[in-house]
């Protein structure tokens, strides 16, 4: 395992626990938003 995967201070945990937060907060965003803009476009279609 790469050392920085093994820091066992808090701080190095915390940040990965951010990183996790922050990529799936973008998943989730995108999610929301390409389903927004695909009801948008049916909507409009119709």
């Amino acid at each position: 395992m790469p050392s920085f995967l093994r820091q066992s201070n808090r701080g190095g945990a915390f940040e990965v626990f951010l990183l996790k937060v922050c990529v799936f907060g973008v998943r989730g965003f995108l999610y929301v938003f390409f389903l927004g803009v695909e009801g948008m476009w049916d909507f409009m279609v119709d």
